[in-house]
């Protein structure tokens, strides 16, 4: 519809971005375009110029991702880590079966009914752990801060700043609507009825890059959420034409222009770059802005990010 009202920009190039359960959200979304940009062929319609798909500290594939969890807390990556000690890392091991079990059947039978269950039990063994810690799963580096459980004051802050009266008036919010709040108990527990969390987006990503689409991963390495560890093993697990050739590509540094540091580690073949970011946590341009603008910046004009 933008597109259509705006015609100047409909052949512009069109990027979709997102992060954290953008994981699931935004392959879906690729995948709606590809199939109507197919359909807008074989009609003479207009056709969105879709050049590339960027996720940030994505969920995913939850059954890797979970598995990893154990992997990202009990090893030495950097002074923050290992997070747990080793009694709890063993029950992390010896749980894990089980939890892939039931990801097993909510992958093969993708309902409310064999996936609810999946997601509880892997959240409560692989996931669960980490909420003893008082740490911040979002960034390893601090402590949870504040009482909404997201673990940022500066959270609590915008959801004042939002339900000022005039800030109210000025975005011309429904009358109905009671108030904003960051993150909604409700609605995320109707959400999660749907057993949504627990599906498998990768073949999505697959999709994507088979209809020639460029992804990027970026990943904050400080995360404990959506980790790099279990990231980069879903996209080392993934099934695409490329997978041979990316799962042997070498890792090379990425040195910021902004700052000129080695600011983390690239991986790349074909239309699949996975990045990881030194010294930031699930929302990377907010712990690292220069660094973030500079790739973010050098992904759009098509520039490799490799040194």
């Amino acid at each position: 519809l933008f597109l259509d009202e705006y015609k100047k920009y409909a052949n512009s190039p069109f990027h979709i971005s997102g992060e954290s359960y953008a994981g699931h959200y935004l392959p879906a979304i690729s995948s709606e375009i590809i199939n109507n940009n197919k359909e807008a062929t074989e009609k003479g319609l207009l056709k969105i110029n879709y050049k590339s798909m960027l996720i940030g500290n994505g969920w995913t594939n939850p059954k890797i991702q979970f598995k990893e969890y154990e992997t990202y807390g009990c090893t030495n990556y950097s002074k923050y880590q290992p997070i747990f000690n080793e009694t709890t890392c063993k029950d992390m091991e010896v749980t894990y079966p089980r939890c892939e079990s039931l990801m097993n059947a909510c992958y093969r039978f993708p309902t409310s009914l064999t996936c609810i269950p999946a997601g509880l039990y892997c959240e409560s063994r692989q996931a669960g752990p980490f909420e003893q810690t008082g740490l911040n799963p979002y960034d390893i580096r601090m402590k949870c801060e504040g009482d909404s459980g997201l673990c940022y004051n500066l959270i609590e802050a915008i959801q004042d700043y939002a339900n000022k009266p005039e800030v109210i008036s000025n975005l011309g919010v429904d009358p109905e609507v009671e108030k904003y709040e960051s993150c909604s108990n409700s609605v995320g527990y109707r959400f999660g009825t749907t057993g949504d969390n627990s599906f498998d987006y990768s073949p999505k990503v697959a999709e994507t890059l088979e209809a020639g689409v460029r992804v990027l991963l970026y990943v904050g390495d400080m995360d404990w959420i959506c980790n790099w560890v279990g990231n980069l093993a879903w996209s080392l697990e993934m099934k695409w034409s490329g997978q041979e050739g990316y799962n042997a590509a070498p890792t090379e540094p990425w040195y910021s222009d902004l700052t000129g540091k080695h600011a983390g580690d690239v991986r790349s073949f074909g239309k699949l770059t996975f990045l990881k970011i030194f010294e930031a946590g699930h929302m990377v341009p907010f712990d690292q802005p220069e660094n973030a603008l500079d790739f973010f910046n050098k992904w759009l004009n098509e520039l490799p990010l490799a040194n």
